[in-house]
């Protein structure tokens, strides 16, 4: 009894929390029974009641995640902590153990050679998957994740999911890993970021927010401002002002930014290589001309995640020496919140006016179930479960408490981190180049070689690698 009476006081107050919420509907109320014959009062349109059972019971089992990122999304959270994002998860977590009557369990490190040692053992450890996405496409192509597509749980149409993922890594009918709200703080996308006291001390009159919802945020734009914004006094550092601090390492993002795939479907929906040799050495052309104009002041730092706090560009940045730079806005936003001067936020620039639209790659936040699970059925009732509460609730916290209070300064800025968020995009192409030979064209061409030229024998001298990307996806079974 004691249990079913804290079950009903834990429902009533995510419900309670939900009715305040501007994804909730609030319009009446309808009663549920469960197998046990206890009432539970839940909004009515609630994707909780509407998608799922109500008289699931899973009679405290464990359902444990082989994750490589247990801090990152709420995973392992024992208690509140006062963290506005961080409670939200603890009570999704509490909320889906309490309601399924089972126990959520974390094992750390990374997924994937997690999920590897129990398929090597056969052993039905994990009922999902949370990997670096690094290992994404060996783990697609291997066998070792179940097809999503068969779990009747999951509906991967609704707006918990993200639908560009969804459909664009359908290969043959089949889908191994999904991602959705979930995952929604760290799904990683680059974009730009710049200093709005420094833009406006250098008198630029354009309201960039304007000229990108105007369709003219393009290379040659932010090489001319990168070149006006830059200071070098000669003979010292002291004084210098970068007009750009470049992350060398989200290069690749410049390329889908500029409008340009790996892989595409052609009418028969077979995937083909969508790179072409004259778009390709544009782009390439137009990151040199950025990062190589002679009078413009640019720091590089090539690191990973773990290395960018102390990374030159960050802390030229964040030191207030820079105009413009580089930045993984979608994952590492707790590095911007700590910046102390007032900053606006941009997609990556277009290649020119005539390309269409803005494009921001997302490549993270994508979970698996493995083809070993104990119950697929039971675990994909948790994933969903998991998923839509964290669309009803903790997707509106952070766009509310990290995008619109610690990121904006005020609505415009909220506007724009928005804006980012609604147009990410997944290319299935990125995973399945597991060498990184496509994704790393553009780092390689433009940084590594310095020469624009060499993008038709780049992609002569890479023909197989690039044909197996094509293979990997049009094989997927």
């Amino acid at each position: 009894m004691k249990k079913q009476l804290l079950s009903g006081l834990l429902c009533l107050l995510l419900l309670l929390s939900l009715m305040l919420s501007a994804c909730n509907n609030d319009k009446g109320k309808t009663e549920q029974t469960t197998e046990g014959g206890e009432n539970e009062t839940a909004a009515a349109g609630d994707p909780l009641v509407e998608m799922l059972p109500a008289n699931i019971d899973m009679e405290g089992r464990s359902i444990k995640i082989a994750t490589a990122y247990i801090d990152q999304h709420g995973f392992g959270l024992e208690d509140y902590s006062g963290d506005p994002i961080e409670d939200a998860c603890y009570e999704r977590n509490m909320y889906i153990e309490e309601r399924f009557d089972v126990i959520l369990e974390y094992a750390e490190g990374d997924g994937y050679s997690l999920l590897q040692t129990a398929h090597l053992s056969q052993s039905p450890e994990y009922d999902f998957v949370y990997p670096n996405p690094f290992n994404l496409g060996t783990m697609m192509t291997q066998g070792m994740l179940t097809d999503m597509n068969s779990l009747k749980y999951l509906n991967l149409d609704q707006e918990w999911w993200n639908q560009s993922q969804v459909t664009g890594w359908n290969c043959n009918g089949h889908l191994y890993v999904a991602a959705g709200d979930s995952t929604i703080t760290g799904q990683a996308f680059s974009g730009v970021v710049y200093n709005i006291g420094e833009y406006s001390r250098f008198g630029f009159e354009e309201n960039l927010y304007q000229t990108v919802y105007d369709g003219k945020w393009t290379m040659e734009m932010l090489q001319t401002m990168v070149k006006q914004g830059s200071i070098d006094v000669d003979g010292s550092d002291e004084g210098d002002f970068y007009g750009l601090c470049y992350w060398d390492n989200i290069t690749y993002t410049f390329m889908y930014g500029m409008g340009q795939n790996i892989l595409a479907q052609n009418a028969d929906g077979k995937f083909e290589l969508a790179f072409e040799t004259s778009k390709l050495t544009d782009i390439a052309t137009a990151l040199s001309n950025l990062l190589y104009e002679p009078n413009s002041m640019i720091v590089h730092s090539n690191t990973g995640n773990a290395g960018l706090p102390d990374s030159a560009m960050y802390t030229t940045f964040a030191d207030g020496k820079g105009l413009f730079m580089t930045f993984d806005i979608g994952s590492q936003w707790g590095l911007l919140r700590d910046i102390e001067f007032d900053i606006g936020y941009l997609p990556l620039p277009k290649l020119d006016e005539a390309q269409k639209d803005y494009y921001s790659i997302c490549s993270a936040g994508c979970i698996g179930i493995p083809y070993f699970v104990k119950d697929a059925d039971q675990a994909s009732i948790i994933l969903e479960a998991i998923t839509i509460c964290s669309y009803q609730d903790l997707k509106p916290e952070f766009f509310n408490s990290i995008l619109m209070g610690r990121l904006s300064e005020n609505q415009e800025d909220y506007d724009m981190l928005e804006y980012l968020h609604a147009t990410k995009f997944y290319d299935v192409g990125w995973p399945l180049d597991t060498t990184q030979v496509a994704s790393n064209m553009m780092y390689n061409v433009v940084i590594s070689i310095g020469s624009t030229s060499a993008v038709t024998t780049y992609m002569k001298g890479n023909y197989n690698a690039l044909q197996a990307i094509v293979t990997a996806a049009n094989e997927i079974q």
